[in-house]
C-alpha cells in the first residue's frame, strides 16, 4: 500500500528501429502490464512517434542511427539509486538524440533497475555496438540488475561468439536472461535447427552453464534451464505464489496455446519478464518461470475471448496483467 512506481522498477527497453517500431511498442506493453512501475524505451529517432502514440506511459530516449557509438563500457554503469528519475534532459517524455547512442545510453541505464535488449533492434553496426556495451555493462564488479537479452540481441551474440565469451566469464550476480526461439537456439549453438529441437534439453543445459545464464528456450512446450540438474514440474495456479517459486534447474511449462504462434507474441514475452524479475528479485529463475507461465496462460485466455486465429500479441499484455493482478 505505501509502494510508488519506483517500488515496482524502472525497466530500459533496448528495441526498435526503422520498419520494426512495433516490437518496442509490445515489448515496453508487455513491462508495463505486467507491473512494473516505469519503462523506458531507447531506440532510434525514427521510432519516437509511434511508441508516444502507442503508449503514452513510457519515458523515450532516441538516437540518430548514424551516430557513432563508442566510449567506455564503464561509463555505461551507474547506481539506480544515485540517480535522478530522468535520463538528461526530457522533453514531453523523450530525451532528445543530441550526442552519441554510448552518452544516451548511459543516462538510460544509470536509471534503470533492470534490462531488456533485442526486440526489433537490428544487427548493423550500430545495433552490435549497443548489445556490446549492455553485454560488457552485465559484467561490470558489482552489477545486479537483470538482464534479458531477446531477438537481434541473440542473433548479435551469435554473429559475434567474443560477446559470447564475455558472459561466460561474468563473476558477478546479475541475471542474464537469454530467450531464443529454435533457430536463435540453433545459432547460438552453431548447429542446425534439426538438432537444437532433437537435442535441446542436453544442448540448453550446457550453454545455460557456459554463459552462466538462465536461458528460456522457447516452443510448443518452452523450458527454462538455470545451472543446475534438477528438473522440475511446477502445477500453473501454484506457481503464481511466491513461496513455491523454483530457483533453478530445469522448469518445463505445459501449458499455452498455438495462438501464441504469432508475430510479436516473443516481444510481449521478453516485457513479461523485464517485470517480473523486478517483481521477485531474490529469485530470477523463479521470476523466470512465472513470467513463461503467465505469457503461456495470456495466450489461452486471449483465445478463449478473440479465438485463435482472432488473436495478436498486442492482446496479451492486457490478459497478462489480469493473470498477475
Amino acid at each position: 500500500p505505501a509502494g510508488h512506481k519506483g517500488t515496482f522498477g524502472r525497466v530500459l527497453v533496448v528495441a526498435g528501429s526503422k520498419g520494426m517500431t512495433g516490437a518496442s511498442v509490445l515489448c515496453a506493453s508487455g513491462v508495463l502490464r505486467s507491473g512494473a512501475g516505469m519503462v523506458r524505451v531507447f531506440t532510434e529517432a525514427s521510432c519516437e512517434n509511434v511508441i508516444h502514440t502507442a503508449l503514452p506511459e513510457a519515458l523515450v530516449t532516441t538516437y540518430n542511427r548514424n551516430e557513432p557509438v563508442n566510449g567506455d563500457p564503464e561509463k555505461v554503469n551507474g547506481d539506480p539509486e544515485t540517480t535522478n528519475e530522468s535520463a538528461g534532459t526530457v522533453y514531453a517524455g523523450t530525451e532528445k538524440s543530441a550526442g552519441s547512442p554510448q552518452s544516451l545510453l548511459s543516462g538510460a541505464f544509470r536509471w534503470c533497475s533492470g534490462v531488456v535488449a533485442g526486440p526489433g533492434l537490428g544487427t548493423d553496426d550500430t545495433a552490435f555496438r549497443i548489445v556490446r556495451l549492455l553485454v560488457e555493462a552485465s559484467c561490470a564488479d558489482g552489477e545486479t540488475r537483470p538482464f534479458v537479452f531477446d531477438a537481434d540481441a541473440l542473433n548479435l551474440l551469435a554473429a559475434h561468439p567474443e560477446l559470447m565469451d564475455t558472459l561466460g566469464k561474468r563473476r558477478n550476480s546479475a541475471p542474464v536472461i537469454l530467450t531464443p526461439h529454435p533457430a536463435e537456439f540453433a545459432r547460438l549453438c552453431g548447429i542446425t535447427v534439426d538438432m537444437a529441437r532433437k537435442e535441446r534439453e542436453a544442448r540448453g543445459r550446457a550453454l545455460a552453464r557456459r554463459l552462466r545464464c538462465i536461458l528460456v528456450l522457447k516452443d510448443a512446450r518452452t523450458l527454462v534451464i538455470g545451472e543446475n540438474d534438477a528438473r522440475i514440474e511446477v502445477d500453473a495456479a501454484a506457481s503464481m505464489d511466491e513461496g513455491v517459486l523454483p530457483a533453478g534447474g530445469v522448469f518445463v511449462n505445459e501449458r499455452g496455446s498455438d495462438a501464441l504462434a504469432t508475430a510479436g507474441s516473443g516481444d510481449v514475452l521478453s516485457g513479461i519478464l523485464g517485470a517480473v524479475l523486478q517483481r521477485f528479485p531474490e529469485n530470477p529463475f523463479g521470476a523466470v518461470c512465472l513470467g513463461v507461465l503467465v505469457h503461456a496462460l495470456a495466450g489461452e485466455e486471449a483465445a478463449k475471448r478473440l479465438g485463435k486465429s482472432g488473436v495478436t500479441a498486442s492482446a496479451l499484455p492486457a490478459e497478462a496483467g489480469r493473470i498477475l493482478g
